[in-house]
């Protein structure tokens, strides 16, 4: 009972030190201040349980990291990773046999889902059955029913009788009011995110057993499947039909790859003719999309094609040979279209859409990589989900640190990149924390848009004005010091 009391102790201070500092603020310094104590919490907790796997520690600094990537760049792409990347350090701290990414986020949300439960099974004198998913799913049901009643009768009273319906909304509206006297509903919400992952860290999870189940039957490597040679699927005579058949079809595509590639080559590579912004905007608009979705197919070709027993099939090293033609051609393909986008960007400028496209093109590359060595080394499709989900992990960690916002402006700002300035988009679109770069470069502006320079220059200041609007030591980030330092100085 001791341990419970101090567990629940713990469960109201996470709770409440994420309600005070996070209520009525912007995420800034107070990622820090919430997930230090969480990772030392959660080391606390499992120390015994060591030596930790190299994942807890990836994630555990990325977790930190990305607390300081929301600190210096305040971007909602920090933020979003700032909070995955906690919910994935709990998945792997606390279920240490589990590898798969997908699977440690399910058991991460599993923590926070079963914290309820946790809470009374350490409130019950059996702890025999612990961990058991039947005892946990039967105190539910047995805490359900009682809830559940009580709201059924609490609904009737509360629109049967006027005087006890006005009671329930005057103590409602007190409860729920973001007043000084009254708990507003943002506070319980962020009580409820401190309790939940503070309550993760401390108890167990009844689908420990599933999750890790589902984590045995996976491995990297493909086996061969060796069934009798009269079954249909695996009969020889039709794994040669296959191979004949994917021979076939891989020649075909890749002379048509070729010649499309070569197209590329001679008007994209090499052209020095200077594109019309009707050709850039179908480039990126039309053929960008037509041609991520072919090379996505063309990975999906190859999954069907090597497939089981096909990968084992004797002097399959010609078939394997195409294989890597069609995907050096689509490498290739993945290059010309970043080219593409890097020539519209250009012209036009940047934007988080045209940046995002860089990313995926990054991603798509990083995945026909891992599929050259999944054909090449045997192995299996979770092979590929497992190394592209870190590396889709890892390209977003990254991608965070940096403070696209500002990077956008100052690119766009540049008259010896963009030829085409769209000013709206810097001061419409864009986060104000931009405001400072718009303000230094009033001069360049007044002389780009002379006759709208005033209106420009207003939705400048105002943009200004909401960027150094006051925060608090828990807001504080590193674009609102910048603005802040430029208003000062004028």
């Amino acid at each position: 009972m001791r341990t419970a009391i101090i567990q629940a102790l713990c469960l109201v201070m996470g709770g409440g030190w994420c309600s005070y500092i996070f209520y009525q603020e912007d995420m800034g310094l107070n990622t820090l201040f919430f997930v230090i104590p969480l990772l030392v919490l959660a080391f606390a907790t499992t120390y015994r349980t060591g030596p930790y796997q190299k994942e807890v520690a990836v994630l555990a600094v990325g977790s930190f990291l990305s607390a300081l990537a929301v600190v210096g760049n305040d971007s909602d792409l920090a933020k979003s990773m700032y909070w995955i990347s906690i919910l994935v350090f709990i998945g792997f701290i606390k279920h240490s046999s589990l590898q798969f990414l997908p699977l440690v986020i399910a058991a991460g949300i599993s923590n926070l889902i079963s914290v309820p439960l946790g809470i009374i099974r350490e409130f019950t004198s059996n702890r025999t059955y612990i961990n058991s998913l039947n005892y946990t799913l039967r105190k539910a049901i047995n805490w359900l029913i009682p809830l559940g009643l009580f709201t059924l009768f609490l609904l009737i009273y509360y629109l049967a009788n006027d005087k006890f319906g006005a009671m329930v909304d005057a103590i409602i509206s007190y409860c729920f009011t973001p007043t000084s006297q009254g708990v507003a509903i943002e506070q319980v919400a962020l009580f409820s995110i401190g309790f939940l992952l503070f309550g993760a860290i401390l108890f167990g999870n009844p689908f420990k057993a599933i999750l890790s189940n589902w984590q045995d039957r996976l491995d990297i490597n493909l086996i061969r499947n060796r069934e009798s040679r009269f079954a249909t699927y695996f009969n020889p005579l039709v794994l040669k039909g296959r191979f004949k058949l994917s021979i076939i079809t891989l020649t075909l595509l890749n002379a048509l790859i070729c010649i499309v590639n070569l197209t590329d080559l001679i008007y994209v590579w090499f052209s020095r003719r200077t594109l019309t912004a009707w050709e850039l905007s179908t480039y990126v608009h039309e053929g960008t999309n037509l041609l991520i979705f072919a090379i996505l197919l063309a990975a999906v070709l190859l999954l069907v094609i090597f497939r089981k027993n096909l990968n084992f099939f004797p002097n399959n090293e010609g078939l394997k040979k195409l294989a890597y033609i069609w995907l050096g051609q689509n490498i290739f393909m993945v290059l010309s279209v970043a080219i593409r986008n890097y020539q519209y960007s250009h012209n036009f400028g940047l934007t988080y859409k045209r940046i995002g496209v860089f990313l995926f093109l990054l991603i798509v590359l990083i995945g026909l990589v891992t599929l050259f060595i999944k054909i090449r080394d045997k192995k299996s499709h979770y092979f590929l989900w497992h190394r592209n989900s870190w590396a889709v992990y890892l390209v977003l960690l990254v991608a965070g640190f940096v403070n696209w916002n500002l990077l956008i402006t100052r690119v766009n700002l540049n008259p010896n990149f963009t030829k085409h300035l769209d000013i709206q988009y810097l001061i419409n679109d864009l986060p104000n924390e931009n405001a400072f770069l718009l303000d230094r470069h009033g001069q360049s502006l007044q002389k780009q848009f002379p006759i709208q320079y005033s209106k420009v220059k207003n939705r400048i200041d105002q943009k200004l004005k909401r960027a150094c609007s006051g925060r608090s030591i828990y807001s504080w980030t590193w674009p609102y010091h910048l603005n802040q330092k430029h208003k000062k100085s004028e």
